[in-house]
């Protein structure tokens, strides 16, 4: 079941039932607009957390093999960037797509499927997560094939 990109608060367990994302501290980021807060990543059972998001939103899926977790994080403009932390290495990595409002909906097999601006003009949206070369400055070299519009 997908999180609203206006939720206060969510919590979405891993498939495997071993990790537990939580979305808190939220606030509007404009009058009756979508949220943004902290997504907390901790190992279930245990209160130390595994990562600490800041700008997130509440709407995340994790990928069926529970090894990674995709959700949207609030640019500086306003805007949305669909990250994957990485539970293996914790590393996060952003794609080089721009959206406004990101509800996901699933994570198999490498690719997230959601809805960007799921209220006003919605459009599908499918995001292969690949692994994507990267240029001396650390930024992906080619990422901007990832999306696909369906």
């Amino acid at each position: 079941m997908s999180i609203s990109p206006w939720e206060l608060f969510a919590r979405k367990d891993s498939p495997d039932g071993l990790s537990i994302a939580t979305f808190d501290d939220a606030f509007e980021i404009g009058m009756g607009a979508p949220t943004c807060g902290t997504l907390t990543v901790t190992k279930a059972g245990y209160d130390q957390p595994i990562s600490v998001i800041h700008d997130a939103s509440g709407s995340v899926v994790w990928s069926s093999d529970s090894k990674m977790l995709a959700f949207p994080r609030w640019t500086e403009n306003r805007d949305q960037n669909l990250c994957v932390l990485n539970l293996i290495d914790g590393k996060i990595e952003a794609t080089a797509g721009r959206y406004d409002v990101l509800q996901l909906d699933s994570f198999h097999d490498g690719l997230v499927v959601g809805v960007d601006s799921p209220i006003y003009r919605p459009k599908q949206v499918r995001i292969q997560i690949l692994p994507t070369p990267k240029d001396e400055e650390g930024k992906q070299v080619g990422a901007g094939d990832a999306e696909e519009a369906v």
